[in-house]
């Protein structure tokens, strides 16, 4: 009889909620300053080892570590700046294919004449009901993101062309709105991706810690993005506010 470990059990969610947290409160101001000692940190043991395996007497280990530290810390400045608009496009693209999804359940897309809003509508519910309760069935043999990978893969085979057209232009709208927060307003893009990086380790560690006890994928879903919000409105009011520049002395009298 296989008998559960505490790092299966609590000790996993206990430290995914940990971490989550920090970034939900404090994410913008600590993650850029993370990776980078990550990344110095990190570039010592490599830089080492590198000159040692070449075996290079020009390069001996204490300078392949100090040409390490830099090469890492070089790397993980520019790597977190990728890292940020990866994370921030994917978010939103994310949340452009709820928003489509959200509009067919609607019936906004559905075709004249050969479908009216009311079958559409219909429809729809009925396939809300039917992944749910998939989801919920395969919770013990998938993990969640196989889950939601072949949720969203039955919701896109129902769709006609009209509903698949809106839920593309969405979808696609909002990545390059997060392409371009990630690009040109970096303190922006990191408050968002922080914030929502922050509330998926929370509501998955609460989720694992909860177990079947928890309540459903929909329900920490809807969590997950109400604590997303929350978390870019507590860290923007949290940041500070730029310094006032001193008044000018006045001219010395003559």
């Amino acid at each position: 009889m296989e008998v559960a470990t505490p790092l299966s059990t609590w000790l996993v969610p206990v430290i995914a909620m940990a971490i989550g947290g920090v970034l939900w409160a404090f994410g913008a101001r600590i993650a850029r300053h993370a990776v980078l000692a990550v990344g110095f940190a990190a570039g010592v043991p490599c830089g080492a080892v590198v000159a040692a395996w070449l075996d290079w007497s020009v390069l001996p280990g204490v300078v392949g570590a100090v040409l390490g530290a830099f090469s890492g810390l070089l790397l993980a400045r520019l790597s977190y700046r990728l890292m940020l608009i990866g994370i921030i496009t994917c978010a939103a693209a994310m949340i452009g294919g709820v928003i489509g999804g959200a509009m067919v359940d609607r019936g906004l897309a559905a075709a004249t004449g050969e479908r009216s809003v009311a079958a559409a509508r219909a429809r729809a519910a009925e396939l809300a009901e039917t992944v749910a309760r998939e989801v919920q069935s395969e919770a013990a043999q998938e993990s969640p993101a196989t889950a939601s990978v072949e949720a969203a893969r039955r919701f896109w085979s129902t769709l006609d062309a009209p509903e698949r057209t809106l839920v593309l232009a969405t979808t696609l709208a909002c990545a390059v709105g997060g392409l371009a927060l990630g690009i040109f307003l970096a303190p922006m893009a990191e408050v968002a991706a922080t914030s929502v990086l922050g509330s998926v380790l929370l509501s998955w560690g609460l989720a694992q810690a909860l177990g079947a006890s928890g309540p459903g994928a929909a329900a920490w879903s809807l969590a997950t993005v109400v604590l997303a919000t929350a978390g870019m409105a507590v860290q923007s009011l949290a940041r500070p506010s730029p310094r006032p520049e001193p008044p000018a002395a006045p001219p010395a009298a003559a």
